[in-house]
C-alpha cells in the first residue's frame, strides 16, 4: 500500500477529495552520452521531455552533480515518499533518500516499464553531494563526450550506496551512453 501524506480538498463542485501525496522518481529510457547536448540544463530537461511523454506531471530535476551544483543543493527536500511511476516506495522521504539505503531500486523509466540492467551518470554521493571521494569527474561539468573524460555512475539494480556512487568500481569514459536518474520536485 502506498504510503504518504494525505491531503483532503474540495473539487470544483464542493465534493471532498483526498489524494496521497509522493514524488516520482524513475530512470531515463534514453541514453545520453557525458554532455547531455547541455550539460546540466540538458540532464533536466531530458528528465522533463520523458515525464511529460509518460504523463507524469511536476518538475523534474536529474540526480547530477556538476563541480558547482549538486542534488543536496539543487533539490528541494520533501517529507513524503519517493516512489516509482508504479507506485513501489523507494525511499519514505528526502532523508531515506539519501542515507545510503532504498526500499527498492530506482529502476523503472517514467512510463513504468523495468530496466533490467544498466549504469546510470550521478557524479554525486548517495548523500546528494559531488562525489570527490575517489576523485571522481564529472566529464568537465558535463560539456564533453570524449574517451580521453570519465565521470562517477550509479547501478541502476542497486538499493544500496551503488546506486549513486558506484565509481569506487566502476566510472565510466564521458563518450558511453547511459541513463540518468530523475527526481520529483
Amino acid at each position: 500500500m502506498l504510503q504518504g501524506s494525505i491531503v483532503k480538498g474540495f473539487d470544483s463542485d464542493g465534493n471532498i477529495i483526498c489524494y496521497i501525496q509522493r514524488k516520482y522518481v524513475f530512470v531515463t529510457e534514453g541514453l545520453y552520452d557525458g554532455s547531455f547536448s547541455n550539460g546540466l540544463v540538458g540532464a533536466h530537461a531530458a528528465c522533463n521531455t520523458e515525464a511529460e511523454a509518460a504523463g507524469l506531471t511536476g518538475v523534474y530535476l536529474a540526480w547530477i552533480s556538476d563541480s558547482t551544483l549538486s542534488p543536496l543543493a539543487m533539490m528541494m527536500k520533501h517529507q513524503v515518499p519517493y516512489v516509482l511511476p508504479s507506485n513501489e516506495v523507494v525511499a519514505s522521504d528526502w532523508e531515506d533518500l539519501t542515507d545510503g539505503a532504498l526500499y527498492h531500486a530506482i529502476n523503472q523509466t517514467a512510463d513504468g516499464t523495468v530496466v533490467t540492467s544498466g549504469y546510470v551518470w550521478t557524479a554525486t554521493s548517495v548523500y546528494g553531494t559531488h562525489d570527490i571521494s575517489h576523485g571522481v569527474a564529472n566529464c568537465s561539468n558535463w560539456t564533453t563526450s570524449s574517451n580521453l573524460e570519465s565521470a562517477g555512475t550509479g547501478d541502476v539494480l542497486a538499493n544500496n550506496n551503488y546506486w549513486s556512487d558506484n565509481s569506487g568500481s566502476q566510472s565510466h569514459s564521458c563518450d558511453e551512453m547511459l541513463r540518468i536518474y530523475c527526481i520529483q520536485q
